[in-house]
């Protein structure tokens, strides 16, 4: 998110997030006061799709408000109500929807021209479904270094088979296995005392839990099938910032049902017990 602003010289300011990170709506405000509102940008987010709260939405229109232009990423909540906030939006679609590549940008009203660029990530997610797993990592990796690389930050145009695949997702049934799974993965959680829940919103990106050792867990989760992503490790540019630590995301979209809601649950309570 930052590493293509370095080189240009901008002065980062972060503000506080709660323990469920939440943007703390005072201390964006606190921020702002120190900062030449032509010459800000203020980055904000709901995480893990929940919806932006009364006091994150009052604070945004503060901002609005004294000049600055606030920057909405809603890339976890692409399956919630998206009601525009902010000057501008934006969200990385391959981050909840099942699709290699794409993103959307709101609020530019210039044409902006764009270029393609070759990856590999579509047929990544086709040797997954084959099951081909270890030829899928690979190909993913390979795809991943193609589609986040910095050496040209121009903007691509998303795959024709991107394109053809959002008209096509059954989108109300995406939002409803969300909501059940999470609910059923979250009955589970509540028995288990060495995992602290995080983040609960009506359509979640993933179910994000708090463990004493995140690296550990997702090792020994992944040795029994289960892949979570580990929700940050901490980048060095952000060393003296307060980082929260040992969070792990749990996948619950459409993919899977309650009986697998009920096999992680249980997987994560034999790992954290041993």
């Amino acid at each position: 998110m930052l590493v293509s602003f370095a080189p240009e010289r901008w002065t980062f300011r972060p503000y506080e997030v709660t323990e469920r990170l939440e943007i703390v709506p005072d201390d964006l405000v606190r921020i702002a006061e120190d900062c030449e509102p032509t010459r800000t940008a203020a980055l904000t987010i709901a995480y893990f799709g929940a919806e932006p709260s009364v006091a994150h939405i009052e604070a945004v229109r503060e901002l609005q408000l004294q000049g600055f232009r606030v920057i909405e990423d809603e890339t976890h909540r692409v399956l919630g109500a998206l009601t525009p906030l902010g000057d501008y939006g934006f969200a990385s679609l391959r981050k909840v929807l099942p699709v290699a590549d794409g993103a959307y940008l709101r609020g530019v009203k210039s044409n902006l021209t764009l270029r393609d660029r070759a990856h590999r990530g579509w047929e990544a997610m086709d040797l997954k479904r084959a099951g081909e797993l270890t030829q899928a990592r690979v190909v993913f990796a390979e795809a991943t270094d193609s589609l986040e690389s910095n050496e040209d930050l121009s903007p691509v145009r998303a795959s024709a088979r991107t394109m053809r695949t959002i008209q096509e997702l059954d989108y109300g049934y995406m939002r409803s296995q969300r909501r059940m799974n999470a609910q059923a993965l979250q009955r589970s959680l509540f028995q288990n005392d060495r995992a602290r829940l995080i983040s609960a919103a009506d359509v979640p990106s993933h179910v994000v839990i708090q463990v004493d050792d995140a690296m550990w867990t997702q090792s020994e989760l992944a040795k029994r099938g289960i892949f979570c992503p580990i929700h940050w490790p901490k980048p060095a540019r952000m060393g003296s910032v307060p980082w929260h630590k040992g969070l792990l995301s749990l996948p619950i979209d459409h993919r899977y049902d309650a009986a697998d809601m009920d096999r992680v649950g249980a997987t994560l309570a034999e790992v954290l017990a041993s």
